[in-house]
């Protein structure tokens, strides 16, 4: 029965590591045409040049928002990783900062005369909120950068 849980438990650690490498995919992707939007903004005209009327607010606030949700994106693909300290004296196997600690022999040790599961279900919890972390400033992310988007096609609609 403990075998089957600790089966389960590994086959959610691949779902959570794939949910999380989706969330960097997306993020990377909002990320290169957030800056493409940007520097097409710098190429064709500065946000901050002198203009009149409406787009004389509607272009640095579309900029701006566009810098917001590409912020957004980097912290999203930013790595997270856990203090040296953490990682140095951590009983988990699942994460690389605490293997890089193990000797080879520490490690066979562990696996072989380990109940896994605990350790497991501990690093399901983390990896889940690594990705709810990662997902929600995605989110953020893509709102900005639409939002942005909106201002700067109304800038230059109305000029």
């Amino acid at each position: 029965m403990a075998n089957d849980a600790t089966e389960t438990a590994w086959r959610l650690h691949g779902l959570l590591i794939d949910w999380i490498a989706k969330a960097d995919g997306k993020a990377g992707q909002a990320l290169l045409v957030q800056s493409a939007v940007l520097g097409a903004l710098g190429i064709f005209g500065s946000p901050t040049a002198t203009r009149s009327g409406p787009s004389s607010i509607l272009v640095p606030v579309g900029a701006a928002l566009l810098v917001t949700a590409a912020a957004c994106s980097a912290l999203a693909i930013a790595p997270i990783l856990r203090s040296k300290k953490a990682a140095r004296t951590g009983d988990e196997i699942a994460y690389f900062g605490h293997l890089r600690s193990r000797t080879r022999e520490q490690l066979e040790r562990d696996l072989l005369e380990s109940d896994l599961l605990p350790m497991l279900s501990g690093q399901l919890i983390v990896l889940s909120d690594i990705a709810w972390s990662k997902f929600r400033w995605v989110r953020r992310s893509l709102l900005l950068g639409i939002a942005g988007a909106v201002v700067l096609v109304a800038a230059a609609v109305v000029g």
